[in-house]
């Protein structure tokens, strides 16, 4: 049993979510397999990982998208991670960098703009327990000159209108 199957095994919520609706844990391997091909390839954000090994960066990719998509691991701790992030003084340009890679990837797979706008509204709520940096939701959310929720709630409006 691979490492993200182990970790799929546990998740046990029976409470309709975003990661059932889109074909369950099976389903996010490819997605987080891409997300973790980009972020390892891309300088600024693989510096947050340090030295990390490939299969544990997937491990906790995974646990961190199924927790960002409504069913989160049970038992599973982020604390292992937020070490990692921690010693190597992520900045909040790499964490939107890494916030923009998983909204990428999520409408790759064939998540829709709003599922992919939520997953990132509920990345930002735990930023601080998975990352160790202070929430977003405490300053101003832009990156490249754009306030991304202000172009999340209106791309909601305008799918919702």
């Amino acid at each position: 049993m691979t490492d993200w199957e182990h970790i799929a095994c546990r998740l046990t919520d029976p409470i309709p979510n975003l990661l059932d609706k889109r074909g369950g844990a099976a389903s996010l391997k490819p997605i987080v397999t891409d997300f973790c091909t980009r972020v390892l390839s891309t300088p600024s954000t693989r510096r947050c990982y340090g030295d990390t090994p490939m299969p544990q960066v997937i491990r906790h990719s995974f646990a961190l998208f199924a927790m960002a998509l409504g069913k989160p691991a049970d038992g599973y701790d982020f604390a292992e991670m937020r070490e990692v992030f921690r010693s190597n003084n992520i900045t909040q340009h790499a964490y939107e960098e890494i916030v923009l890679m998983l909204r990428h990837v999520l409408l790759a797979g064939g998540y829709v703009s709003r599922e992919a706008s939520i997953a990132v509204n509920v990345l930002d709520i735990y930023c601080e327990a998975v990352f160790g940096i202070k929430p977003m939701r405490t300053v101003k959310s832009t990156f490249a000159g754009v306030d991304r929720r202000k172009l999340a709630r209106k791309l909601q409006n305008n799918a919702e209108g």
